[in-house]
């Protein structure tokens, strides 16, 4: 018993440790992409709009977790790619790895009706819409993977 509990309070720390560098990832992230989608609304070709769709199909449709969030990434970075500015894609894209790894989608993610939501203001050409989209899809993805990590600590 005092062995398990040494692990627990051993795990929270490293918990601790790990979060506020979640939440930086997720503050850079706001900061880039939100201005990705918002350029992305003015600047989307029709090439990019069938590239984004087709990810999200995968993302919508894969019964493989790795997939799906693969696919995910991918389609932000396409996001970055179609607001059309090579510094933005650098920030996104050397974030990408980290990215990978803070994608989880908890039971009940939003995510793919959040990202269809962005791929439609895209496509609507709504800068306000898709920057407002995506704002509201990396908190709530925030606040999903604290409330799981939370979970799994109990």
């Amino acid at each position: 018993m005092v062995e398990r509990a040494g692990c627990v309070l051993r795990a929270a720390v490293r918990l601790r440790r790990v979060m506020p560098s979640i939440r930086h990832l997720y503050e850079a992230r706001l900061a880039i992409e939100v201005a990705c989608a918002r350029a992305a609304a003015e600047r989307v070709t029709d090439q990019d709009l069938i590239a984004l769709r087709r990810l999200l199909y995968i993302i919508e449709s894969s019964t493989d977790p790795e997939a799906a969030a693969d696919a995910e990434v991918d389609l932000h970075l396409g996001i970055a790619r179609a607001a059309d500015n090579p510094i933005l894609v650098a920030l996104l894209t050397s974030l990408a790895g980290t990215i990978r790894h803070a994608v989880h989608r908890p039971a009940g993610a939003d995510s793919p009706r959040a990202l269809a939501r962005l791929v439609d203001a895209l496509e609507a050409r709504e800068p306000d819409t898709a920057a407002r989209v995506m704002e509201d899809h990396l908190h709530t993805s925030i606040e999903q993977l604290f409330a799981a990590s939370a979970r799994a600590w109990r």
